[in-house]
């Protein structure tokens, strides 16, 4: 679910469907890969470095949606940075 909004946010999509917890960490994950990503620094460092900047709100998003769902699939704060970096970079995602 996480990794759909962060796609729909790149997109310039509205979505709806999520918590405020989880709308706040995917605004910080979209935000943050806006601002460092150049195109030339490795896509790993950058997710990193997203990560740890939004590492707070990833913590509040995952107990939202562990207590909501039942079988949603739970993907690392890292994993979830690079997947933004690496769909920004493919161009199937509008930039702010």
């Amino acid at each position: 679910m996480i990794a759909l909004f962060v796609a729909a946010l790149l997109a310039g999509d509205p979505v709806t469907s999520v918590s405020p917890s989880e709308s706040k960490y995917m605004i910080c994950v979209a935000d943050g890969v806006v601002r460092l990503d150049d195109g030339k620094e490795s896509p790993a460092k950058i997710a990193d470095a997203v990560a740890a900047q939004c590492a707070g709100q990833y913590r509040a998003a995952l107990v939202d949606t562990t207590r909501d769902a039942k079988s949603k699939a739970v993907f690392s704060n890292r994993d979830l940075a690079l997947y933004v970096v690496l769909l920004a970079r493919s161009g199937q995602a509008a930039r702010f």
